[in-house]
């Protein structure tokens, strides 16, 4: 199982980072509490997606500004932060279910 990066804790279903693919979390506070450290590691890491892709996956579905979180429901949308998110879960939430489930 993998462990938090923040709280160090092992979790069955972990959020992880969409930038590097290599960073686990517990929820979106954790992964919130941690980006400051985990930032400048996960910009070293190559990812693995056309220029294009990349601005699509890392812009906020709320302000587009740049995703530090993603959704810990369909692992997909990225967020700046919780209140972007929390803004955007009327629009985000159908969708979100439907990949949950699939």
């Amino acid at each position: 199982m993998p462990t938090c990066l923040n709280c160090k804790k092992m979790h069955s279903n972990p959020c992880v980072c969409m930038g590097c693919k290599k960073a686990y979390y517990c929820n979106e506070t954790c992964q919130n509490e941690h980006w400051d450290y985990h930032w400048i590691d996960c910009k070293e890491q190559p990812i693995e997606a056309s220029p294009r892709h990349q601005l699509a996956i890392r812009a906020c579905a709320n302000c587009k500004g740049i995703g530090k979180m993603v959704c810990c429901g369909c692992f997909i949308t990225q967020y700046c932060n919780k209140m972007c998110q929390s803004i955007d879960w009327k629009n985000h939430k159908e969708i979100c279910l439907l990949l949950h489930t699939a």
